[in-house]
């Protein structure tokens, strides 16, 4: 059935589709502590006389594939050459003679079944194809359109992250493609060996764009030996909704883009430096963009918000914004963001943080729960509050959110909170807007908090917040777990109220 797999992982992945508790052939095994395999072996009958069921657990086996690996294990031993390693975990994979017609009939009817060829379904490689083989492989005519449908393809789940590549592999991956494909990844982009390097990388995503036009989502690391040529190319996928883009650099980007160079997109995604990021962003025509994300080492990150803040479209369409850095060495200067460039987005629903110097108070969070009434998430990871020292976030600044937003879900700060004073509730009577069904229609709410606080009393504080919050369900989260004693003894506290509540109510 699938000859990369053992017995019992090809009987889990049928018995997926059974419960076998309900199932009749063991109604007399039906104890909690039954061993797996005993049931295993029960269900093996049924499933021997079922063959109802062999499309199904042949199609959950194939599904997902770290490599051409499996497929290769297909052919004759007198084709390939199979060695474990001590540990039995990693195979090795070697032909020994190019396949022919005959050969690969097995091989491509496994081949239909694939939807996904994905190197992130382990954590280790389990399947090494060598190097050799792979050149084979590229000079076997009718291995075009082995992949007959694939919807996802991580490149480097073909070729690994070891090699440096020839252009036979290139050319081996530009064969398989076949139009069924809506995503591709290729999370690292090796430099070739000598010799016409940008020209393979430019034939390579000609040939991705022409084979595959209905690609909707593209996740790469920018090729520097040809980083604009790519994106015209990619331009020209008129279905295309996601595009992430890493590696960025600080060159400039020559680009040659049609008029209408991806309308589609909805969600766009940036690494690294904010020069190229920026002629990205004038270079897209969508109107519809509803996410952004980008992620800097150095850079100011504020003026690739201003060339986002530019497109008028966008600042209504956008409802998820994510800016982070990679977390630096300590002493490296911190760039500070201005939080208020956000409410240039009124539409927000999710806003996320990390590694960044802000400039939070009372009044900016007072400011950003007035203009972002739709707001479902508001966090702020290890970041760095750069305020003066009489303007700080104190429980006060949560009093807005609880006011003016209603679907809020997530609400965290990664600075200390003062709880040295409690202030009074607002009057407003939307803090008392309950669901008729009391305490289990309430929607619920994680406030999470980074940083250490001073708080005048746990319990005080616990009160005034479950008060402040009666619409939702609240939890506490407290980061890093374990630390922060006053305001684990506020979570504790804020959950035992709500266990009590919970009871009084069944």
């Amino acid at each position: 059935m699938h000859p990369a797999l053992n017995v019992v992982e090809i009987q889990r992945n049928i018995f997926n589709f059974l419960d076998p508790r309900l199932t009749s052939c063991h109604q007399d095994d039906l104890q909690d502590d039954l061993d797996p395999e005993v049931s295993y072996r029960h269900l093996s009958v049924l499933a021997r006389t079922c063959r109802s069921f062999s499309d199904q657990a042949l199609d959950n086996l194939w599904h997902t594939q770290e490599s051409l690996g499996p497929l290769l294990l297909c052919l004759s031993e007198e084709i390939v050459d199979r060695s474990d390693d001590e540990d039995g975990f990693k195979i090795y994979i070697t032909l020994k003679a190019v396949p022919t017609v005959e050969d690969w009939a097995r091989t491509r009817k496994y081949a239909t079944r694939i939807r996904r060829i994905d190197r992130n379904i382990s954590l280790s490689t389990r399947y090494i194809v060598d190097h050799e083989s792979l050149l084979k492989l590229q000079t076997v005519s009718h291995v075009s359109g082995l992949m007959l449908s694939p919807q996802y393809l991580d490149h480097n789940a073909l070729f690994g992250f070891e090699n440096m590549w020839d252009v036979a592999e290139w050319l081996l991956c530009m064969q398989i493609f076949h139009r069924s494909l809506f995503t591709f990844k290729m999370a690292r982009c090796h430099r070739l060996h000598a010799g016409g390097e940008s020209r393979v990388i430019e034939t390579f995503f000609n040939a991705l764009v022409s084979q595959s036009p209905d690609l909707q989502c593209v996740n790469i690391q920018v090729p520097e030996q040809s980083s604009g040529k790519v994106l015209s190319c990619l331009s020209r996928l008129s279905k295309l909704r996601r595009l992430q883009l890493q590696g960025l650099s600080s060159e400039p980007l020559p680009l040659t883009l049609s008029e209408n160079s991806f309308g589609s997109l909805h969600r766009l995604s940036l690494a690294g430096r904010t020069t190229q990021m920026i002629d990205v962003i004038g270079a897209i025509q969508s109107k519809k963009l509803e996410y952004f994300s980008c992620f800097f080492k150095e850079d100011d990150p504020e003026p690739v918000l201003l060339a986002v803040q530019s497109k008028p479209a966008w600042r209504v369409s956008l409802k998820d914004i994510l800016i982070g850095r990679w977390a630096l060495s300590r002493g490296t200067p911190v760039q500070v963001l201005s939080v208020r460039i956000l409410l240039s987005f009124p539409n927000l629903r999710r806003i996320h943080g990390y590694f960044l110097g802000i400039t939070l108070d009372d009044v900016v969070l007072k400011d950003l729960a007035r203009g972002l009434p739709h707001l479902e998430v508001l966090s702020f990871t290890a970041v760095q509050s750069i305020s003066s020292s009489d303007s700080h976030v104190t429980l006060r600044g949560l009093v807005p959110f609880a006011v003016h937003c209603p679907q809020l879900s997530v609400l965290g700060f990664g600075v200390p909170i003062d709880g040295t004073s409690i202030p009074e509730l607002p009057t407003d009577s939307t803090l008392g807007l309950v669901g008729s069904h009391g305490e289990q229609s309430k929607q619920q709410l994680v406030f999470a908090t980074f940083g250490r606080s001073t708080l005048l009393d746990a319990g005080a504080v616990a009160s005034f917040l479950l008060a402040l919050f009666q619409r939702w369900s609240l939890k506490i989260k407290v980061y890093p777990e374990g630390g922060e004693c006053q305001w684990a003894a506020v979570s504790d506290l804020v959950a035992q109220r709500h266990a009590s509540e919970s009871l009084s109510d069944s």
